[in-house]
């Protein structure tokens, strides 16, 4: 579970170094409503993998502790 959500944390860290490379750009042909977009709708997809690996771990802790 922890290598699928950090699997899907590097596309994340991927468009932000992009964007913070071209932001003179983004910003010369004012696109930096696509870009905000963009970054959030790949953070969202990113806590659902997250909520679901710690969930899972937790979940897991709980039932070796019994």
């Amino acid at each position: 579970m922890r290598r699928t959500e950090s699997i899907r944390r590097s596309p994340i860290y991927n468009h932000f170094s992009e964007t913070i490379t071209g932001a003179s750009v983004i910003r010369a042909y004012r696109c930096t409503d696509r870009f905000i977009q963009e970054s959030r709708k790949r953070v969202d997809e990113n806590m659902k993998f997250f909520y679901a690996s710690n969930t899972g771990s937790r979940l897991f802790i709980l039932l070796a502790s019994t």
